[in-house]
């Protein structure tokens, strides 16, 4: 017989990540340490039949959700059956993962804080460390239940003997959620779908919203000047029903959330919708309809998305401080590792753009931290940035092809019990010219997105993380180049168009945010309605994308420098353009003082969330671009003399005021944005992290670390010119600054680092100042 003591030590799980996550596995028990603490991923069993595949090779996970389940079964497709898995009731951890036989019950072992006091067979010979925290967590789990079926249920001689226990204390809440009755179950499911629903709803304000505002109106390009808001147009299609109410049916399923009145700007997830109307024409028409298979992997891929919904969600820190603190960063950690391991166990599934999606939002989030070596979560996150960018840009320049070319699409039918592909026409193919230009609208929004996030990555990591180089980003196939509406052009003729766009694309940006009038500084002190402040906002901010992909394409030419002629040539060009384009954009937003600061305080939320998001990405990349150019002129002072080398030298030398005040004046931005966004809001549907509200936290992070480190150099330089007055000025911002970066900390459950090792200690900017 197995004996167990209990511990101080060991933590039981949480109850509040109970009811969202369920009870703990073997395999999640196995993964925490001697205090209770998760310090590696959370092995999710999201399993089903492994090693079915469909037509196209793939392997499909199903997914075991109790919800979707029945979901399924209500719309006349069977569950798929799992069986039953192997009890091994007496087993250590290792052997119990691995389901090997053990014999650890044969050598009447104490359990001491989850480890036996003797190891077994098995583990002894394979030096492996044995384990018992399963064991002894359920030896403890079934003494609470009888503890609570006792409490629950007393004899007769009881009963007979004394009435007290009418007036008996309740059971302790551990011991009730312990319990297996049907209103404990009740309260369970109804507890985990209020926490999912509240987290869901921080995802829709906090990430949803703030990247559908992006992708829409007056930021995208003006080939394309609807993006997402092109939506409630295609309800309007009559042969677009059928995917429309398939999209429908997935976001009523995923998010319990009505879709019967959607509309755009609405309450309805706007990245979630159009991915999933896209997948019910170009994924679903590759499979058989009314497949059973194809249902299980739409499922499949609505969990995948959901889960990482609610780990983007976790990032912000909504329980207050201390063991607030604490719990919010139990949740993150948990959402994080359980979103991971269902995306990574159905990687092989590529061709859905629910899962590409997912796929990039899980990039961005910030890892939880662990007790040991880190990297290897951080480069998970680096891999699914990487693959998520690439198939989504697969998927678009697919869906652009059937759009504009009249592909044929490959479709799996059976012949003599084999499945063979047989090529068909596509059904978009019989769509209306107008339909198809609004479907390629649509994906025009969704490659606008990839191009965004793959061009921030590169920049903030400096060149290391790359899905795309810069210059095949938008390639040739891209429908940002495709010209819409005329698809009897040749692809020689397309691909030649698409050389010259390159330039195109930005400079019709370039163009369209020169015909604004006033700086969006000078209307925000005018009697301005906000549709129209909105509107003018993301007309500036449009360039700060433009400026992203010329910084991204000057950091990969910097990274892959040579000391000749064609490189120089080439740094030279992208420095000038992002130069042009840093002028460009500051003209058209205006300069940012203290009576603007009021201004934009007392605006409308959705304005200044906006001009937060839109104006703080381009300060940071202003920022970044200071820092970009000071390890370029620290690498090429080691360089041989050159026409080429001396002329980019010269260049950096006569413009080096120029980029210095235009740090100065994107720090002083960052820090009176900072002053106008408040620390957090609740309203009845959830709560506003402030300050932490953005798609891209690490961004925000960053913007005010780069902002105060130029604040801090700025003042080095007063105080060197005894400029005391200016010096004043720059603490001042300074202390916002770091009062931002206080904020980010209560705000965020896992505040990310900002790498700075490839940092000089020396004052970049003192090197050519006056």
């Amino acid at each position: 017989m197995v004996h167990s003591q209990s511990s101080d030590n060991v933590t039981d799980w949480d109850e509040n990540l109970g009811t969202l996550f369920g009870p703990r596995t073997s395999s999640e028990q196995g993964n925490l340490g001697h205090n209770g603490s998760s310090t590696s991923p959370l092995v999710v069993d999201i399993g089903g039949i492994v090693g079915n595949n469909d037509p196209k090779g793939e392997n499909i996970v199903e997914p075991t959700n109790l919800m979707e389940q029945s979901r399924l079964g209500s719309s006349g497709v069977k569950p798929l059956a799992r069986s039953r898995p192997r009890r091994q009731n007496h087993s250590c951890d290792p052997c119990r993962i691995a389901k090997r036989a053990c014999d650890l019950y044969e050598h009447n072992v104490t359990i001491r804080n989850g480890k036996p006091d003797a190891s077994c067979s098995t583990c002894e010979v394979r030096g492996l460390d044995c384990t018992a925290s399963w064991l002894a967590s359920r030896q403890s789990t079934q003494q609470v239940k009888k503890l609570a079926r006792m409490s629950c249920a007393p004899s007769e001689k009881d009963r007979s003997s004394t009435q007290s226990s009418v007036d008996e204390a309740p059971l302790a809440v551990e011991e009730w959620f312990a319990s297996s009755g049907p209103e404990q179950e009740l309260v369970r499911q109804f507890t985990g779908s209020a926490a999912t629903a509240h987290q869901l709803n921080i995802y829709i304000d906090a990430i949803d919203v703030p990247l559908a505002d992006q992708l829409s109106g007056g930021c995208m390009p003006p080939q394309f000047p609807l993006g997402l808001a092109v939506l409630p147009r295609l309800h309007g299609h009559s042969k677009l029903s059928p995917y429309i109410y398939q999209a429908q049916t997935w976001v009523k399923h995923c998010w319990n959330t009505p879709t019967s009145a959607w509309s755009f700007p609405g309450p309805a997830p706007h990245l979630f919708f159009p991915v999933s109307v896209l997948d019910s024409m170009f994924e679903q028409s590759t499979n058989p309809e009314h497949s059973p298979r194809a249902a299980a992997r739409s499922a499949m891929y609505n969990e995948i998305y959901k889960w990482v919904a609610l780990a983007t969600a976790s990032q912000f820190s909504v329980y207050g401080d201390g063991n607030g603190k604490q719990l919010s960063q139990d949740l993150a950690s948990a959402t994080w590792h359980k979103a991971k391991n269902i995306l990574f166990q159905n990687i092989s599934a590529t061709g859905s753009f629910r899962q590409a999606l997912s796929l990039i939002l899980f990039g961005t989030i910030c890892p939880p931290p662990t007790k040991g070596d880190s990297s290897a979560l951080q480069a998970d996150a680096d891999f699914a940035h990487v693959e998520g960018v690439r198939r989504l840009q697969s998927l678009c320049a697919q869906a652009a092809a059937y759009l504009q070319s009249g592909a044929q699409v490959p479709r799996w039918k059976r012949r003599k019990g084999m499945a063979k592909p047989v090529e068909q026409p596509h059904p978009v193919h019989s769509l209306a010219p107008e339909v198809k230009d609004d479907l390629l609208e649509l994906v025009g929004a969704l490659e606008w997105l990839l191009v965004t996030l793959n061009s921030v990555a590169i920049v903030i990591s400096q060149g290391t993380l790359c899905a795309i180089p810069p210059e095949q980003c938008a390639g040739d196939k891209s429908c940002l180049h495709l010209p819409r509406g005329h698809s009897s052009e040749t692809a020689e003729a397309t691909s030649t168009v698409a050389l010259r766009h390159e330039e195109s694309l930005n400079d019709s940006i370039v163009a369209r945010a020169q015909t604004q009038e006033q700086p969006v500084t000078t209307l925000v002190h005018g009697d301005t309605t906000v549709e129209t402040m909105r509107h003018v906002i993301s007309k500036s901010g449009s360039l700060v994308i433009p400026i992203y992909k010329s910084l991204a394409s000057l950091t990969m030419a910097i990274q892959n420098m040579q000391e000749d002629e064609s490189s120089y040539d080439d740094i030279h060009k992208h420095l000038l353009t992002v130069f042009a384009l840093v002028e460009v954009w500051r003209t058209t937003f205006g300069k940012f003082d203290g009576s603007t600061t009021l201004r934009v305080q007392s605006s409308a939320s959705n304005v200044r969330s906006l001009m937060f998001s839109l104006v703080g990405d381009g300060d940071l990349a202003v920022l970044l671009l200071y820092k970009l150019l000071c390890r370029l002129d620290d690498d090429i002072r080691e360089h041989k003399s050159s026409p080429a080398h001396d002329l980019l030298a010269a260049t950096i030398r006569s413009m080096w005021t120029s980029f210095r005040d235009h740090r100065v004046e994107s720090a002083i931005q960052v820090s009176n944005l900072a002053s106008t966004v408040i620390k957090g809001t609740k309203t009845h549907k959830t709560y506003m992290p402030g300050i932490a509200c953005h798609p891209y936290p690490a961004l925000v992070v960053q913007a005010h670390t780069l902002a105060a480190e130029a604040f801090t150099d700025e003042i080095q330089v007063c105080i060197m010119n005894v400029d005391t007055q200016r010096a004043a000025e720059m603490a001042s911002g300074l202390n916002l600054c770091l009062q931002g970066l206080d904020g980010l900390k209560c705000s965020l459950s896992n505040v990310p680092s900002v790498n700075s090792h490839d940092e000089q200690t020396d004052s970049w900017h003192l090197r050519y100042s006056t």
